[in-house]
């Protein structure tokens, strides 16, 4: 799963809560001015 969120809305969190579930963050970079790529896994790495 990917989300994009901006950079201030993002301080280095290890889960994301998207729809009721839980998600480790398995890799984040800057996409863009402003923009954070966060991929992310619902199953244990």
């Amino acid at each position: 799963m990917m989300f994009e969120v901006h950079t201030e809305d993002w301080n280095n969190q290890t889960q994301v809560l998207y729809d009721s579930k839980t998600y480790d963050v398995i890799r984040a970079y800057q996409k863009g001015m402003g923009i954070v790529e966060l991929t992310c896994s619902d199953k244990a790495v």
